[in-house]
């Protein structure tokens, strides 16, 4: 976890703490739900435990792909939740500030083919 500070008035305070959250896949994937703890997330999601934003998403693989990742909340497509990687092996999309609520379930979606070992982390920050 990491955070900022700001100096107030003498005081410190926390400004933003983020969280991220690992999916993957330790084979090929071919348009499926990646892992969390060795369960699919469409199965067994993430749930958000307080409010926050998504921030960043990244992803990596073992090869150039191209493939998307989608983010679903809730069992349905997150809108602006979705990193497009065209022809290389990571990418990333920040300052997303999608607004999370408690109790959220989130899982993540390989929309691609025989991507080789997809590897996706979700930051959000409060």
């Amino acid at each position: 976890m990491g955070f900022r500070v700001d100096y107030i008035a003498g005081l410190l305070r926390l400004r933003d703490v983020s969280t991220t959250y690992a999916f993957g896949r330790k084979k090929n994937a071919n348009n499926i739900f990646l892992e969390n703890a060795g369960n699919f997330s469409n199965l067994t999601p993430v749930t958000i435990s307080e409010r926050c934003k998504l921030y960043t998403i990244s992803a990596t693989t073992q090869g150039v792909e191209t493939w998307s990742v989608d983010v679903y909340r809730n069992g349905s497509p997150l809108i602006g939740g979705v990193l497009n990687i065209t022809g290389t092996d990571s990418g990333y999309v920040n300052n997303l500030n999608i607004e999370l609520s408690e109790g959220d379930k989130i899982s993540v979606f390989c929309n691609g083919v025989n991507i080789k070992n997809p590897s996706v982390i979700l930051e959000t920050i409060k």
